[in-house]
């Protein structure tokens, strides 16, 4: 089923004024596969029109892409800005090739449906430069037609190195690995997730975001009930290859925060309590295991209760969670002082920030006090460790589905209703052996 959020109920702009036009043409918008066009009805009757009978060839993809672009240009004379031309060669993994998308707009500009405004190249500032234009005329604004925005559920995605998302081609992995999302979405999707908002009165930033995306509705002053189109979950994978990354994620409990307000702490399945059970440092414990070792010791140095060095300790984790991610040790560095001044201003980091002598130190530190995985350390392993933890917990996943158990999973945690916990502890356990031969340690 298609979630849908109207964008706009009539479209009322006219032709942007010449007077600005160098400024307006560089405000242009991308083209966004998820925008459509509510009256159907008006695409076919304009696909029968004037495509039908062309001699274009995959003739049968022109439809979708029609409505999607009708549907942007609507959106671009809504927000008055213009729709960029094409500049790669597909947008969506199916049907968007810049070829389509051209020969519509070509179709489109001789009918009067739309402007285009051809492209400038400034030799002596390229910033001042701008690539071809669309925009609505009078004739396509008058039909006053309503946009929305939906939502595909692709459950497993892969992106190229620049973070784009590609096509690939279903494997027997891969559709097993669908086949199980598929029964794990509709256990969660027939689930009612509901959480509370914990902060300071009126909206922060966040849950303005997720209203507005229609991803939650407001139950009462404090209280957010989740969408069940918004509840489902999928994996994706990085660098154009699926031994890297898979993790899950999804479109709100993932990113409910836990500092420095704990709403996660709030969320209720089926308006139950829930608990939220994690392994701990999951990616320190898998590189020894990776060795050969079972570590049991403090992967942070410095113990909870030692309060002389409880900044050092704090410095540490974040060592831990960006250093294993680093493709080398100064980048590791820099990423760290990044990440401790990016927390200051949200509140989630209290204490003084470090120099960057004082990180360098500390993750001379780290180096020394983990010297059996200190090679991992800075190399860039951390995006293949996901791939091996995203298996840890699909394995989690399809056990607790299998036992009728809603699971909702946050990378290296997972969320069930409170009664659960003795039975999502055991199958993390038994998940976690079967993969690395070694137990874990698993947290509240």
């Amino acid at each position: 089923m298609l979630s849908m959020m109207m964008l706009s109920k009539e479209v009322n702009m006219s032709l942007p004024k010449f007077k600005d036009m160098d400024y307006w043409l560089r405000k242009d918008i991308k083209l966004k596969e998820t925008t459509q066009v509510v009256e159907t009805e008006f695409i076919d009757d304009l696909f029968d029109k004037y495509f039908k009978y062309t001699k274009f060839q995959k003739l049968h993809l022109y439809k979708e892409a029609l409505n999607c672009i009708i549907g942007n240009l609507v959106y671009a004379g809504n927000i008055n800005k213009p729709l960029s031309k094409p500049n790669i060669d597909y947008y969506k993994v199916n049907w968007i090739k810049k070829t389509i998308i051209s020969n519509i707009l070509k179709i489109l500009v001789e009918n009067e449906y739309v402007v285009n405004y051809n492209g400038y190249f400034n030799i002596k500032n390229p910033k001042l430069s701008y690539s071809a234009k669309y925009y609505p005329t009078q004739k396509l604004i008058d039909l006053k037609l309503n946009i929305i925005q939906v939502r595909f559920k692709e459950l497993i995605r892969i992106y190229n190195v620049a973070k784009k998302q590609i096509t690939f081609r279903k494997t027997n992995m891969i559709k097993k690995w669908i086949k199980n999302l598929e029964d794990i979405n509709e256990l969660i999707c027939n689930s009612t997730i509901k959480f509370k908002y914990e902060g300071e009165s009126g909206y922060n930033e966040l849950l303005y975001h997720l209203i507005k995306a229609n991803h939650v509705k407001e139950i009462d002053d404090t209280t957010f009930e989740i969408n069940k189109d918004s509840s489902y979950i999928y994996r994706s994978f990085s660098r154009n290859s699926f031994t890297l990354g898979g993790r899950f994620y999804t479109a709100v409990f993932g990113i409910i925060p836990s500092k420095p307000v704990n709403w996660r702490k709030t969320i209720t399945i089926d308006d139950e309590e829930t608990i939220e059970l994690d392994y701990a440092a999951h990616h320190i414990r898998m590189l020894y295991n990776i060795e050969g070792l079972d570590f049991q010791g403090e992967p942070y140095i410095y113990a909870k209760d030692d309060l002389a060095n409880k900044d050092k300790r704090q410095i540490h984790k974040y060592i831990y969670m960006i250093a294993i991610n680093a493709k080398s040790p100064t980048s590791a560095i820099y990423a760290v002082l990044k990440s401790l001044r990016e927390d200051k201003e949200s509140g989630k980091f209290n204490s003084p920030i470090p120099s960057k002598e004082e990180v360098t130190s500390l993750y001379k530190e780290f180096l020394n006090h983990h010297k059996p995985i200190a090679k991992y350390v800075g190399n860039d392993i951390g995006i293949k460790l996901q791939r091996k933890d995203s298996d840890i917990m699909n394995d989690i996943l399809i056990e607790l589905t299998k036992l009728k158990i809603t699971g909702l999973p946050i990378h290296d945690s997972i969320i069930v209703k409170k009664k659960y916990e003795d039975i999502l502890k055991c199958i993390m356990i038994n998940s976690y052996f079967k993969f690395m031969k070694f137990n874990p340690i698993v947290t509240k």
